[in-house]
């Protein structure tokens, strides 16, 4: 027998066992492999399906390992998970496909701060309003209650005065007095929240409902203003900001000081003392 017969005959050998086990699986290929996140944590209850055919899906097990049988090499697998970017991977000729799926910025990972500590915002059952600090530090303002103006829904931040630099009233919900004010988990008075820097702000929540009574007691009536700071790390190079303002008032009558010289002055102030 010549070396191109054996070689033939090897080939199709190889075809004949290849079209038996195709014809076995009833002509899938199963797909096999594991799903984690970016930490390298396996990730169980993904979804993995097959894209256009929604009847041919499987799920991570708790070791995020999964096994799935697909159409043929064209297919794609689409993966899902609720807190992750969906992501898709085409078959081709690979039988082991390993998928790293990466967190999704999404509402549900907003982290607000409570009375006792912080939380996811998807955890909280009670009506926390939460501010973040981007959204005020770019506003130029004399005081920081003058800066949330118009932007905590249920709460109504009033000026109580119209000279430059004059604070706002804060009611929440209707209340009858000012909010308590919580800055770094110690109750502070109003004049405290006004002189902090939007800059220096890390946290700003309002808590609304009658649950913060739970916390506070009694003073948190009105409602509770928690202000957590920001805080520096060992591992953070320093950081530098400068931000400034200014304002110029102009009178709308001529000033006495502007119509009489010093010794004017001085002569009438003399002549009023002795009437």
């Amino acid at each position: 027998m010549t070396m191109k017969l054996r070689n033939l005959l090897a080939v199709l050998l190889v075809f004949a066992v290849s079209l038996g086990m195709y014809a076995q699986s009833g002509g899938k290929i199963q797909v096999s492999g594991n799903v984690s996140d970016s930490d390298g944590e396996p990730l169980a209850g993904v979804t993995v399906s097959v894209k256009g055919q929604s009847s041919i899906a499987v799920a991570t097990d708790l070791d995020g390992n999964y096994k799935i049988n697909v159409p043929g090499t064209s297919s794609i697998l689409e993966f899902n998970y609720i807190g992750m970017q969906p992501m898709s991977e085409k078959v081709g000729d690979r039988t082991v496909i390993n998928v790293v799926m990466i967190n999704q910025a999404t509402e549900l990972d907003d982290v607000i701060v409570i009375g006792y500590g912080v939380q996811k915002k998807v955890n909280s059952t009670g009506s926390i309003q939460n501010v973040k600090a981007d959204d005020i530090n770019q506003i130029p303002s004399t005081n920081l209650s003058n800066s949330l103006a118009g932007r905590i829904p249920g709460a109504t931040i009033v000026g109580n005065s119209g000279l430059m630099g004059a604070s706002s009233d804060i009611r929440i919900r209707g209340g009858f007095g000012e909010p308590l004010f919580v800055i770094d988990g110690i109750i502070r008075d109003k004049e405290s929240f006004d002189r902090l820097e939007p800059n220096e702000i890390d946290q700003l929540s309002f808590l609304k409902d009658a649950a913060s009574t739970s916390i506070y007691g009694s003073a948190a009536g009105n409602g509770v203003v928690l202000v957590t700071t920001k805080s520096g790390s060992s591992d953070e190079k320093p950081v530098f900001n400068y931000q400034g303002s200014y304002a110029f008032s102009k009178p709308t009558q001529t000033l006495f000081a502007d119509r009489w010289t010093a010794i004017e002055e001085l002569d009438y102030q003399n002549s009023v003392s002795l009437l």
